[in-house]
């Protein structure tokens, strides 16, 4: 999984951690980038437990673009159940 909250970093860092997963099987097997969800997304600022941390709506495009775009073969949701149907619109822009 891409913790990016859990390193302090942003969405994009996505997609840089993603281009190094990939060269480092050199096209050998495939790598799914993981994207850990924050459910109450409103709320991320108060929130202090990283485990309830992860990716609020605005960051999902980045986040997917980037992994795509760094050679990812595709993209799982850690958990989808956390998924708001804010975070789904935004999925859905990001995939096409």
């Amino acid at each position: 999984m891409n913790y990016n909250d859990f390193y302090l970093e942003d969405a994009a860092w996505v997609g840089e951690i993603t281009k190094e997963e990939v060269n480092s099987v050199n096209g050998e097997k495939p790598v799914f980038s993981g994207l850990f969800i924050c459910r109450d997304w409103q709320n991320k600022a108060n929130i202090k437990d990283p485990e309830d941390h992860g990716l609020i709506p605005s960051e999902i495009e980045e986040a997917v673009r980037g992994s795509m775009e760094a050679g990812a073969a595709g993209i799982a949701l850690f958990t989808p159940g956390n998924m708001t149907d804010e975070h789904w619109k935004a999925f859905d822009k990001a995939i096409h």
